[in-house]
């Protein structure tokens, strides 16, 4: 039939049963909380969890095909089921459960992908084959699909409207189709079948082109067995060893995959890349690269470190921004306490004493912590009005003070009585910084013989040297190490990597594979 061809006399006096208004208001809240969820999926999963443009491409698609699958299910199921008001009531309850999915899915991209899955699940049941305005016309007596479609139509538009955020009732609403003409017709069963098949091979068929073909992997490099005291570095972030008596010498390359890596006293802590469907986390292995715990995160990874008895690990990620050489990024530090297992998430939360009083700011960032010998006294940089502090902290009293602006990334020499750092150049990040050494007792502060930009954490490799990366034109790293006394001159140190950690030994893994190869 022809909705052109409707007695538009009978669609005038049709009445509007109370199933219709109450299907229609659901669908006005339901379609409030899914415009929501679509214009803020992008953003915190690009944004908030670092995701890839191509993996949330991949979510989306799922997001979008779904929709599609699941409309040509529904449409069957309605088809034939007779009560059609049961349908469209367990499409909203499945609809509404996915959006607490979403909650309980955290910064898990394939749950994330699954809860997204079931509310599509939900919304191919509730609008298969018109079924809503059908199951309301057969309360609204009189079987007009006409008044019942324009009813629902308006509300569901008013929640398109509606759930935007920021939009509010400033923007044009989606307007209704306009379906004046048109033949209403269905696929056959056979139909159906096929047009699924082929959407769900042409979905598959991407899904596996990307996992095969979206990442490029990581350039091969030559691996050799080292042995003696190491220094462990990040090589195309793998992690690997090199000796430290010649650390431009051969290396041992592991298949373990960091952003970030740090290793002390038997404690080797990695920061995991951000995966095609998956975030990031803090990895924390023994010496034999066995995984011992794991603690979700969320952002980029940026900065790692392990207390010299191994006991405590600090983390640093961008969770907004990605440099600190710009203002309004935002950053969250935390700790891990390896021996009781209790995980700090954020320093925000601690007490903070500016300048000898208490101090909370709505600003404040956290990042770069640097622990003492006792693993309870730390240093962090603390961002706040504009200033970026040296803050030393006590991690079980959980407070931090103030000790000097102008300070980032501090490191603490193995004595316990200097702190290597960057300052910004003038005070301006934008303007870069330059690597000093400042003297706890005296305040005396030694600037350091390299005169490049360092955007790192630097590390002391005994009491007399510091090493610290550098970004080459090509985007390569290379580690380099400078004397703490302000003499001498930049030296390279172990070429195409970063992340470095002095390491007593050779970890086990790596000793053991290193003893493979020999064979």
């Amino acid at each position: 039939m022809y909705l052109a061809s409707l007695d538009r006399g009978r669609v005038a006096g049709g009445r509007v049963g109370a199933t219709v208004l109450a299907l229609g208001s659901v669908s006005l809240i339901t379609d409030v909380s899914s415009e929501m969820v679509t214009a803020i999926l992008p953003l915190y999963l690009v944004a908030g969890l670092q995701f890839s443009p191509a993996a949330y491409g991949v979510i989306d698609g799922v997001y979008t095909g779904a929709t599609v699958l699941l409309r040509l299910a529904g449409g069957y199921v309605a088809d034939r089921v007779a009560r059609l008001k049961a349908v469209a009531g367990l499409g909203y309850l499945i609809s509404a459960l996915a959006k607490l999915g979403l909650l309980a899915a955290g910064a898990s991209g394939p749950l994330i992908g699954l809860a997204i899955t079931v509310d599509r699940a939900g919304k191919g049941l509730r609008r298969a084959a018109g079924h809503r305005d059908r199951a309301g016309a057969e309360r609204a007596g009189g079987g007009v699909p006409g008044v019942v479609g324009a009813v629902r139509a308006r509300l569901a538009a008013v929640g398109h409207r509606y759930g935007v955020p920021g939009r509010g009732g400033g923007g044009p609403a989606r307007p209704a189709p306009d379906l004046k003409g048109i033949e209403m017709r269905t696929l056959g069963l056979r139909g159906r079948l096929l047009v699924t098949a082929r959407a769900a091979v042409l979905l598959a068929a991407s899904a596996t082109g990307y996992a095969l073909l979206g990442e490029d992997p990581p350039a091969p490099v030559r691996s050799a067995p080292v042995a003696g005291p190491a220094l462990m570095v990040l090589t195309n972030g793998r992690l690997s060893t090199v000796s430290a008596a010649d650390p431009g010498g051969p290396r041992q390359v592991t298949d373990t995959a960091c952003d970030r890596v740090y290793a002390a006293a038997g404690t080797v802590a990695c920061l995991r890349p951000v995966g095609a469907l998956s975030a990031t986390g803090l990895v924390v292995m023994d010496d034999r690269l066995r995984t011992r715990r794991t603690v979700p995160l969320t952002g980029f990874p940026n900065r790692l470190r392990v207390s010299a008895g191994g006991r405590m690990v600090a983390w640093t990620m961008f969770v907004d921004g990605h440099s600190y050489a710009t203002t309004g990024f935002s950053t969250r530090a935390g700790m891990l306490d390896t021996r009781t297992g209790e995980v700090v998430d954020t320093l925000e939360d601690f007490a903070v004493v500016r300048d000898g009083r208490p101090y909370r700011g709505a600003d404040v960032n956290f990042w770069g912590i640097t622990f003492a010998a006792d693993e309870r006294r730390f240093y962090a940089t603390m961002s706040t009005g504009g200033h970026r502090y040296l803050v030393e902290g006590d991690a079980g009293a959980r407070t931090v003070r103030t000790v000097r602006d102008n300070v980032e990334c501090p490191s603490l020499s193995p004595d316990g009585t200097r702190i290597a750092y960057k300052s910004a150049v003038d005070g301006d990040p934008a303007k870069g910084w330059r690597l000093s050494v400042l003297d706890l007792a005296s305040g005396r502060v030694t600037p350091l013989a390299e005169r490049r930009s360092v955007d790192d954490q630097a590390v002391w490799l005994d009491e007399l040297t510091v090493a610290y990366a550098l970004q080459t034109p090509d985007g390569t790293n290379d580690t380099w190490s400078v004397p703490a006394d302000g003499g001498g001159a930049p030296r390279l140190l172990v070429p195409g990597a970063n992340s470095p950690a002095p390491f007593p030994g050779i970890p086990q893994a790596v000793r053991s594979a290193a003893a493979l190869e020999l064979e």
